[in-house]
């Protein structure tokens, strides 16, 4: 299989979320299809194991029942899924909910995965050192999970000793430098993924200046969600705080994001197609720690949405299967209704622009539907 960033040559200017994205729309629109293949982006979530107990995270909540005793994913597993899976299969993100660099066999994972195609890590790289120069290098994108910009604010959200803030920033310069090392026709791009909650957000200027000082080539802002049924969203208050400190400090990406949580109703509606081509087309896959696969992200916690589990089945069984396509039915159902919490959903963006892709809209319009706020998702 060939890397996408090896057989075509990138947008100038723009980083390979924004080539995939685009391409994506593209061989979307040029083939209606459903489910194709394989999904075009593939998540993995290799441990339920996190290295921080931060303050808005659900993972302990969620991964209960994968940690006593603990469920970690299988290598040989995940070599069988890609030995399966098709060459319209394009990216694999790595990441977490748990931390990705407490699995074991981290390193081999990567590996892996880069032998196969554009693959992307998402940590809070507090402990990036497990892992090797030649994998970092062999990385199309790292997307870092950044919670804050100081260390005080770093203790009160991840519960770490501060001495872990100044690790993680020289984490990120040996990467920074990685990335710099590099030949100009090997394209890599380092990713802020701001989580803004309830402990940071009057930071959020500090977070901003110690992030434009590291030197990271994007920032992604995130408000945290409600996952698992626990509370801690922004309230009402503390959103309209947040609207006027970046109204002062014309942080301007902010702007779409805290309209969709202070009007969600009036923004569902916007953002909404005519129905979920991710989850219809099959352009995405998670599969999580215990070996369960999910296509579509809020619905990826509760096992009733799963189409089925690497563990017991063989690729081949589980994509495209019966069970694969009640789920997408229902999940189809659900967002065609208004009832998907799109403040949660990572691929809404791509969904409108399918749609008015289909309507002859172009690549240049393609790539205004990409939202920088996503992160590494596409």
């Amino acid at each position: 299989m060939q890397h996408l960033s090896a057989s075509m040559e990138p947008f100038k200017g723009n980083d390979l979320r924004k080539v995939l994205f685009v391409e994506k729309v593209r061989a979307a629109r040029g083939d209606i299809k459903k489910l194709g293949e394989s999904p075009y982006l593939v998540e993995i979530i290799p441990t339920p194991r996190c290295n921080s107990r931060c303050s808005f995270c659900s993972y302990r909540k969620r991964n209960a029942h994968h940690r006593t005793p603990l469920r970690e994913l299988s290598l040989p597993k995940i070599e069988n899924v890609f030995q399966h899976i098709s060459p319209s299969t394009k990216g694999i993100f790595i990441s977490g909910g748990g931390e990705p660099t407490c699995y074991e066999h981290i390193e081999e994972l990567l590996q892996l995965c880069v032998e196969l195609c554009d693959t992307g890590l998402c940590s809070n790289y507090a402990d990036i050192d497990k892992v090797s120069d030649a994998s970092l290098a062999a990385l199309a994108f790292y997307e870092w999970s950044v919670v804050a910009g100081d260390r005080v604010t770093y203790t009160t959200v991840t519960t770490r000793m501060q001495k872990m803030f100044d690790r993680v920033g020289v984490n990120i310069r040996r990467v920074v430098s990685l990335r710099d090392m590099l030949p100009q026709n090997h394209i890599q791009y380092l990713i802020a993924k701001v989580l803004i909650c309830r402990d940071n957000y009057k930071t959020i200027s500090r977070i901003l200046g110690y992030l434009d000082a590291l030197g990271v080539d994007s920032i992604a802002l995130r408000l945290v969600n409600n996952y698992e049924d626990i509370d801690v969203e922004l309230r009402s208050g503390q959103l309209e705080d947040l609207k006027a400190i970046s109204s002062r400090e014309q942080i301007t990406s902010l702007e779409h994001k805290l309209c969709h949580h202070t009007d969600p109703e009036k923004t569902n509606r916007l953002l909404l197609a005519s129905e979920c081509y991710t989850v219809t087309q099959g352009h995405f896959a998670i599969i999580d720690c215990d070996g369960e696969v999910y296509v579509c992200v809020p619905s990826s916690t509760d096992r009733q949405w799963s189409i089925g589990n690497i563990n017991v089945q063989p690729w081949h069984e589980i994509w495209g299967s019966e069970r694969h396509k009640d789920v997408v039915e229902a999940l189809n159902c659900t967002y065609t209704k208004g009832n998907c919490k799109l403040s949660g959903c990572r691929h809404f963006n791509f969904n409108c622009a399918l749609e008015r892709g289909r309507k002859g809209k172009d690549q240049d319009v393609c790539l205004k539907d990409f939202q920088e706020m996503l992160g590494a998702f596409i």
